[in-house]
Order: structure tokens, then sequence, then C-alpha cells
């Protein structure tokens, strides 16, 4: 396609030297957390793309304003995946998480006694936080070609 990759280690970097590479950038890439912040400073027309710590495409709650071009990509973390006896298990749980997160935003009780059990089991943490991510590279390539 044509394009130029620059990694870039904001936390290396001074913040005008962060400003800068962040308003010279095309797409934004980021693990989900306070990196992604900068999001909020680049130009209309730049994608962003979150990568979440959990194996589907959840997006947390979240205070960001993400743009219209805006993509998730959900972690290959081996931690992750190999918590689940199959995909339907993996497929129940991801179910689980817009539930649980309302749950934790309303304080109410929503998750019944087998929801907490399908979570216990896991042992995966419900936090994305607390997760590390492993990028699928050319899912990764494909989200981005999406959003040209």
């Amino acid at each position: 396609k044509g394009w130029e990759v620059t990694t870039v280690h904001l936390e290396c970097l001074s913040v005008e030297e962060q400003f800068r590479a962040i308003r010279s950038a095309t797409t934004l890439v980021g693990a989900h957390g306070a990196g992604l912040a900068w999001s909020t400073l680049t130009e209309k027309q730049v994608a962003e793309i979150q990568v979440v710590g959990f194996p589907c495409r959840f997006e947390s709650h979240s205070t960001m304003k993400f743009r219209g071009r805006y993509g998730i990509v959900p972690s290959l973390g081996s931690m992750v995946h190999s918590s689940f006896a199959n995909a339907t298990a993996k497929a129940e749980w991801c179910l689980l998480l817009p539930k649980l997160e309302k749950q934790n935003r309303k304080r109410a009780k929503l998750l019944t006694d087998s929801d907490r059990e399908l979570l216990r089991e896991t042992g995966v943490p419900t936090d994305v936080r607390k997760l590390d991510v492993v990028v699928d590279i050319p899912f990764l390539i494909g989200t981005v070609s999406s959003l040209d």
C-alpha cells in the first residue's frame, strides 16, 4: 500500500516531542490506556486504533470520544486464549464483558451466579489494564486498510 510505519515510544520522548510525533501521525495505534489520550490532539482525519488485551473486540467504557475512523484490535495474548476450554467458552466470556462493565458503572448486580462462575473459571482478568497485548499484524493491517 506504500505505507510508512514509524514506531514511537512516547515514554522516551519529552512532552514537546510527543506532541510533534502525534500531530504528524496519519494513523495512531496504541494499547488501551493513557497513550491514546493524545488522540484528542490529532487531526480529524487521523485513524485511531485501540489494541485491547481482551480476546474480543470489546470497547470498555471510554470518555476518549474516538472519532469516526476508529477500530479495535483484540489481543492474541497466549495467557488470555489458553484460559478458555474452547471457542464457545471464549465467546460466552466476551458476551459477559458489556454486562460486567455496566454492572461496575451502575454499581448494580446484573451478573448471575453462572456468569460469575464463568468469569472465575477462566481466571482471565476483566480489567483490560491488567492484560498484556500481543498484536496480530495481518489483522492490524486489515483494520488500518478498512479505515482508509
